[in-house]
């Protein structure tokens, strides 16, 4: 059950075939089983979509997550269920979380007995049982904290948007699936918690340059179309939004500055 970027085919594919998804810094091995998914289906689930922390695969910007506790009626995230191989759904969660091969599986039987499933401390390394379709179980992996412990301050994770690129491959999935147009995708992001919302990437978060290539230029593309610093000879800061831990949002204006 994938509810961000994954909705969109090429991009999920790339966890199936292998390859550098469109606006991806990371180059994804794909999974032992390579065949294509049975089949999709276009659904919308009963919890919430909301962004934070930081990823490299997109620059440092922030990631879709989705809440542990149930949505208001009809608010919940939209979402696109592909029925897949227990290999090929072992292989996916272990590419998303950077690992090499999966070292233990799912037991989607105990998932959907318990609900929900924590494998590990990874961010997507926990896995939620989302009920049922066309008499196959459906699971989907997310954090192990729930929203409201990100807005606790409890989990160490701040709320964070996502960068242009990222959030263009969620629109994709959501037309692709759904049938979205761009204002309509668009209105449904802007209105998930986080998604105006901006982080700092922490310094160390790229690590040295031998960590991979092009990524460091890739962040300061992604910082600038975020507003978080102007390139060397610009001189400009845009503005943007930063969501207090009580979820509260204010505007931080852009200036300009000699350099």
């Amino acid at each position: 059950m994938s509810y961000g970027s994954n909705m969109a085919t090429h991009r999920f594919m790339a966890y199936i075939r292998g390859g550098r998804p469109s606006g991806s810094a990371i180059v994804l091995r794909g999974a032992a089983d390579r065949r294509p998914p049975m089949a999709s289906a276009a659904l919308r689930l009963n919890n919430n979509l909301y962004f934070a922390g930081h990823a490299k695969s997109w620059g440092g910007a922030g990631v879709a997550f989705l809440d542990h506790d149930a949505a208001a009626e009809g608010q919940g995230a939209f979402a696109r269920a592909w029925l897949i191989s227990q290999a090929q759904l072992d292989d996916v969660i272990a590419q998303e979380n950077g690992r090499g091969q999966p070292s233990t599986g799912v037991d989607v039987n105990r998932v959907v007995a318990e609900t929900r499933v924590v494998l590990g401390p990874g961010r997507y390394q926990t896995v939620l049982h989302m009920g049922d379709h066309a008499g196959h179980p459906m699971v989907t992996f997310t954090a192990p904290w729930s929203l409201a412990d990100v807005m606790a301050g409890r989990t160490g994770l701040a709320l964070n948007g996502p960068s242009p690129r990222y959030e263009e491959m969620i629109a994709a999935g959501l037309a692709e699936t759904h049938g979205f147009n761009r204002a309509e995708a668009e209105a449904y992001l802007r209105a998930a918690v986080g998604h105006g919302a901006f982080e700092d990437t922490p310094a160390d978060f790229w690590g040295s340059p031998a960590d991979g290539t092009g990524m460091a230029a890739l962040a300061a593309r992604v910082a600038w179309k975020r507003g978080q610093a102007a390139p060397e000879g610009t001189g400009r800061v845009r503005p943007h939004q930063r969501r207090a831990a009580n979820g509260q949002l204010s505007e931080v204006r852009g200036h300009r500055r000699r350099r």
